[in-house]
């Protein structure tokens, strides 16, 4: 789901798209509260400021700007710890395991 919350950031945060992140959000939120809580609303005040209607270019053009590659970064970031997360609680289980046998 990751890849697909940031492909739909890539292909840009139009009103159809952040209705699919706010789904995609609240599906993952047990995951990671915080972060999906945060973005959620984030994706849900522009598609408020949107509301269903059409936005300036510029206004569009200006979010896309500011958000885009800090969200991207954002999910890529917090995949990378989790990851890493996981690799170390797991050597460390392991080096559990190794010193009780």
């Amino acid at each position: 789901m990751r890849e697909q919350i940031i492909s739909l950031i890539r292909e840009g945060l139009g009103y159809p798209n952040l209705e699919q992140l706010i789904q995609l959000c609240l599906s993952l939120f047990d995951t990671n509260p915080v972060l999906y809580d945060v973005l959620g609303r984030i994706f849900a005040m522009l598609a408020d400021e949107y509301d269903d209607q059409a936005i300036t270019v510029e206004r569009y053009e200006s979010i896309m700007q500011v958000l885009q590659r800090p969200l991207i970064v954002a999910f890529s970031t917090v995949h990378f710890f989790l990851l890493n997360g996981d690799m170390e609680l797991n050597k460390n289980r392991q080096i559990f395991v190794n010193k009780m046998l």
